[in-house]
């Protein structure tokens, strides 16, 4: 019982590290773009 227990927790770790991963690339990605694009002179 124990050993599910901790697997599934495990897993839902993992999960919530990669979805966790994925934001945080897509907002620094999202931040460099406006830096780079307001930092373009006009």
């Amino acid at each position: 019982l124990i050993k599910i227990k901790s697997s599934k927790l495990r897993r839902l770790h993992q999960n919530y590290a990669h979805t966790y991963k994925i934001f945080l690339l897509s907002y620094i990605h999202l931040v460099l773009q406006f830096h780079s694009s307001s930092m373009k002179p006009r």
